[in-house]
């Protein structure tokens, strides 16, 4: 009589949790710290100079802690430039300019200057400020904004951007200083509004963070004209100078 095999049912091909699953076993065991059969002493054998028994771990425990050694000193500069040699699909002035820009913000983030995480939006101005390869590809249409990330960063983009109103009181006192100042040509009255101390082709734009921000007109256009000053009136000293 013929033998009956019984159906069994069709392989299933390994999709990807049971590729991830056969991939952590092989890990569990390696760290898995619990004892097995043989485990202390092949991991002896693995540990030159290792004492098969191991340290009790009351013993090693009780140890008074180690203090870590003081952190190398860093660099007097950045790291040189990388050279990334050409490969298909990948841009080598690309990657060069991220291992440079990672390399400048590791070294600040280790002096312990804060190191933001920017959106989009002003984080493409901070890469055009910082590589002029990069402000050369995206192109001319953020000039204005890279001259105010080099005058101010952050604060200077968004005193370029963002009108906002402060006290009226602020703004009242700078006009004062502005028209009364002591030394120089005294300014006109100029026109206020919001944030803005305007007269003739020179500006002052005060930021949320307490510093007015020089200006100057061209071609139209208000463009950043140097470092943001506590004091309105050594602002527009620059403009005049």
């Amino acid at each position: 009589m013929p033998r009956v095999r019984a159906a069994l049912p069709p392989r299933r091909r390994a999709g990807l949790p049971d590729l991830l699953a056969a991939r952590r076993r092989p890990v569990r065991a390696a760290a898995d710290p619990r004892p097995g059969p043989g485990r202390p002493a092949r991991l002896a054998a693995q540990r030159p100079g290792a004492r098969a028994g191991g340290d009790p771990a009351a013993a090693a425990f009780a140890r008074p802690p180690v203090e870590l050694p003081d952190p190398p000193p860093l660099p007097d500069s950045p790291p040189a430039a990388v050279s990334v040699p050409p490969a298909p699909g990948v841009d080598p002035a690309v990657v060069e300019m991220l291992v440079a820009d990672a390399a400048a913000r590791a070294r600040a983030a280790l002096l312990g200057d804060p190191v933001p995480d920017y959106p989009l939006w002003p984080d493409t101005v901070r890469w055009a400020a910082a590589h002029p390869a990069a402000h050369a590809r995206i192109g001319s249409g953020v000039d204005r904004a890279v001259a105010a990330w080099r005058a101010a960063g952050d604060e200077g983009l968004d005193v370029l951007e963002h009108p906002w109103s402060p006290p009226a009181t602020t703004m009242a006192h700078a006009r004062d200083a502005l028209v009364h100042q002591e030394e120089g040509v005294a300014a006109e009255p100029g026109a206020v509004w919001r944030n803005r101390w305007t007269s003739g082709a020179h500006q002052l734009r005060y930021s949320r963070e307490g510093r007015w921000h020089p200006y100057r007109e061209r071609e139209g256009q208000w463009w950043p004209a140097g470092p943001a000053q506590r004091d309105p009136v050594a602002a527009l000293q620059l403009l005049q100078s």
